[in-house]
This record gives structure tokens, sequence and C-alpha cells, in this order.
């Protein structure tokens, strides 16, 4: 089965989610506000991460290599093995 534009969509979201720098600013943020006991900049954390993955899908270097991964990915499986 070729990727296709789900595929390589879902691939994206995933990378992009799973990024640490991403994970560790949102934690970062809820942390500083606990530590801080500043309540109300906990609940903006989300929008945080949710913003640096946004920025993470349309970086287009990222995106090419998530891509050729990919593909890379779908020809190795699809490669007959020779004995």
């Amino acid at each position: 089965m070729p990727a296709n534009r789900r595929v390589l969509a879902r691939a994206l979201i995933l990378n992009a989610a799973r990024q640490p720098l991403n994970i560790a600013i949102a934690v970062c943020v809820v942390a500083a506000a606990l530590l801080l006991g500043a309540w109300w900049l906990a609940p903006i954390g989300l929008p945080v991460y949710a913003g640096m993955v946004v920025a993470t899908l349309f970086d287009g270097d990222r995106a090419e290599r998530v891509g050729r991964a990919v593909y890379d990915k779908r020809r190795a499986t699809k490669r007959p093995k020779h004995d």
C-alpha cells in the first residue's frame, strides 16, 4: 500500500506531538504555575503546547524528513526478499 496524504498527515502530526521540546515547554509552563502559585497560568500550558505542535507541523525541513522516512519504510516493507 503506497503512502497517501492521510498516512503522511498522521505521521507529521504524531511527529510534532512527540517532539521533546514541545512537551518540555508545556510542562515548564504548568510547573511554573504550580511553583509560583499562579494558578491562572496552568491552563495556558495546553494552548502553548498546541501552538508548538502547529509550528512544528509547518516546519518544511522536518516535514521533508518525516515524509522521506514514511516512504522509505513503505518501500522497505514491499521489497521481496531473495534467498
